[in-house]
């Protein structure tokens, strides 16, 4: 179990594809740095418990992401989903379940043509 935040150094990592770092308890916000991975198509950040506290509207541009499952982190934002993330177009999976989130739906979502799964269960939306 780590109570570390993520590095931003970890931004600097361009050629990765796939991340995984569900169930660590990771401290911290998800940092913006995520965003520049140009190759990144699937990005796991699930189960970090009540330490995950925001989505980065940077990770918008991640136009290679196929899925991404920053779901059970009860995350904590005014504007849960960015409007960033209706440019994701290849997104086929988006799971945000369990997060505590609150507020509206971003209307950019309905952009997303390649949705195939959208799970927003055990929010407050």
């Amino acid at each position: 179990m780590s109570t570390s935040p993520i590095p931003n150094a970890w931004g600097a990592l361009q050629g990765l594809a796939h991340r995984a770092l569900g169930s660590n308890q990771l401290a911290g916000s998800i940092p913006p740095e995520l965003g520049s991975f140009a190759a990144l198509t699937h990005l796991e950040l699930g189960e970090n418990s009540q330490t995950m506290r925001t989505i980065p509207k940077e990770l918008g541009a991640l136009t290679e992401l196929k899925e991404s499952f920053p779901s059970y982190n009860q995350l904590l934002d005014t504007r849960p989903i960015p409007n960033a993330w209706g440019a994701l177009q290849g997104l086929a999976h988006l799971a945000l379940g369990s997060n505590q989130l609150a507020g509206s739906i971003p209307p950019e979502l309905g952009n997303l043509a390649a949705l195939a799964c959208l799970d927003l269960r055990e929010n407050q939306l």
